[in-house]
């Protein structure tokens, strides 16, 4: 992967209608993905229920078909946004055969964090 999007968070205005949401920016694991209601007056709710991640497709999907919670109002916006773990996971042990990947995921992590 390549981390090119500077941004590690988006703000989408609700319409009454969308459910489904792009994520524009990279992110390790739907774990890193944090989202948040924000209402007419600025306040901001976490969203901890009622959404799914598609990883694959890089989209959230909020409210879930499958449940009796309507769309986002115009009122309202959704906040969406990466939260990278603080720690280094990649142990490279002598004699290892040299994998490029687990050196860019690395990278890319380290770039993640500094971007937040």
């Amino acid at each position: 992967m390549t981390v090119r999007n500077t941004q590690p968070h988006v703000i989408y205005q609700g319409n009454g209608s969308t459910t489904q949401w792009d994520i524009p920016f990279p992110f390790l694991n739907k774990e890193n993905i944090s989202a948040f209601l924000i209402d007419e007056k600025d306040v901001k709710t976490a969203l901890l229920s009622n959404f799914e991640i598609d990883e694959e497709n890089k989209i959230f999907i909020y409210p879930q078909s499958d449940i009796d919670v309507l769309p986002l109002p115009a009122q309202q916006r959704l906040l969406l946004q990466r939260k990278t773990p603080l720690a280094q996971e990649t142990k490279l042990l002598a004699q290892q055969t040299f994998d490029p990947h687990i050196l860019e995921h690395g990278y890319d992590k380290a770039m993640m964090i500094a971007q937040e």
